[in-house]
């Protein structure tokens, strides 16, 4: 089971606005759609965290944020060499960096990820592992999904509070 006190493996609220650095899942295209949480941490929106050139690089990681790409494109599903990449990287550089705090959104699960359910329990077990042996990452549930997303969110917040 995971622990979800304050300050535990699981928090809810919004990435952007919560204390440490968080990670954003990318698309090797370097586009993101109107909801992503790319989109939402790009300059257009104030933010002004991740910078497109920024988006289309396999993995960076600095002191405003973490990028790591996860797909092609936005619109298509999730491409596991990607995803296992990324998360490869994620536990590097949390773990060489043990005083900085890492927020880590649910990547890969998205609604359109193109998922089957065998590959999200995979993905929720990976990155259940992933949080609880890493003290310095912490994930981040989305409290106020979109009406479109609310019961997959709801969904995956079960999953994760389950492990």
């Amino acid at each position: 089971r995971l622990d979800i006190r304050e300050g535990g493996p699981i928090q809810e609220g919004n990435i952007l606005e919560l204390p440490g650095v968080p990670i954003i899942p990318v698309a090797a295209a370097g586009n993101a759609s109107s909801l992503d949480l790319a989109r939402k941490a790009g300059p257009a929106t104030g933010k002004g965290i991740i910078s497109p050139d920024v988006m289309k690089v396999p993995f960076t990681a600095n002191e405003n944020a973490v990028t790591a790409i996860i797909k092609e494109d936005f619109s298509g599903p999730v491409n596991d060499v990607m995803f296992v990449a990324a998360i490869a990287n994620i536990e590097s550089v949390a773990r060489k960096n043990p005083d900085t705090t890492f927020l880590l959104p649910p990547i890969g699960l998205g609604i359109n990820d193109g998922n089957t359910s065998d590959q999200i329990t995979s993905k929720v077990n990976l990155l259940a592992d992933l949080v609880n042996n890493i003290p310095n990452l912490v994930m981040i549930l989305d409290p106020n999904p979109t009406l479109v997303e609310k019961e997959h969110v709801e969904n995956l917040n079960n999953m994760f509070k389950c492990k």
